[in-house]
C-alpha cells in the first residue's frame, strides 16, 4: 500500500501521522513496549522487531520541530541564496504509534496504540485513530477491523465512536474484544 501522511496543527506545534517505515524509530518502539501503559507488550529482539515491522503497517505519530543547524555549520556560506526562499530543515520526533496487522485487503487487527504521556490529553490519540479509520476505509474489500481494548467505559466508547466498533460478549475480562465490520458480513458468533 502506498505510504500516507496526515498533519495536525495544535497551537504552535505541528504533528504528523505517517505510514512511512523509514521514519519509524526502533528505539521509540522498544521503549514503548517496555512502558507500563503497554502492559500487553514487551521489548523484542532487533531482528524480530524488523520482521514485525516488515509484516505490519505501523502508523507513527510525530512531533515536527525545527532542526537548527549546528553552530559550526551556520556560517554565511551555508545560508540559502536570496533567489531561493529559506526553508528551515525539520526533524520529526516519534511520540506515538498504532499498528495494523493486515493483508491490506480484507482484514486488519489494530494493536499497539500508544501516545507518550506528555502528549496525552491533546486529542492526538483520537486523531491517530481517525487516521487508522481513513486507512482502513480505503481498503476496498475490508471485512473487519479487530482489536482488544481495555474493559473500561471510556475506552469502549472511544473506539465505538471513532471506528464504529461493537463490543463482543465478554463480561469479566480486563480487556474486551471489539471489531468494526462491513455491514454485509455476518456477525461473529
Amino acid at each position: 500500500m502506498e505510504s500516507k501522511e496526515w498533519y495536525y496543527r495544535l497551537g504552535d506545534q505541528t504533528f504528523m501521522v505517517s505510514t512511512k517505515p523509514e521514519l519509524l524509530s526502533h528505539d521509540f518502539i522498544q521503549a514503548s513496549f517496555s512502558d507500563p501503559i503497554m502492559y500487553w507488550a514487551k521489548p523484542i529482539s532487533s531482528e524480530n522487531l524488523r520482521i514485525m515491522l516488515d509484516n505490519s503497517c505501523l502508523l507513527g505519530l510525530y512531533l515536527k520541530s525545527p532542526d537548527p543547524l549546528p553552530p559550526s555549520e551556520s556560517t554565511a556560506e551555508n545560508l540559502v541564496s536570496p533567489a531561493a526562499p529559506l526553508q528551515p530543515p525539520f526533524m520529526f520526533t516519534q511520540i506515538g504509534m498504532a499498528r495494523l496487522v493486515t493483508d491490506y485487503m480484507t482484514l486488519a487487527f489494530l494493536t499497539d496504540v500508544f501516545v507518550v504521556p506528555e502528549h496525552q490529553g491533546k486529542g492526538l490519540g483520537k486523531w491517530m485513530i481517525q487516521c487508522v479509520k481513513k486507512l482502513t476505509d480505503a481498503m476496498p474489500e475490508l471485512r473487519r477491523v479487530m482489536f482488544m481494548a481495555k474493559n473500561a467505559p471510556h475506552a469502549v466508547k472511544f473506539y465505538e465512536e471513532l471506528l464504529d466498533a461493537k463490543m463482543h460478549d465478554q463480561e469479566r475480562g480486563k480487556v474486551v474484544f471489539m471489531s468494526s465490520r462491513d455491514p454485509e458480513v455476518d456477525v461473529l458468533s
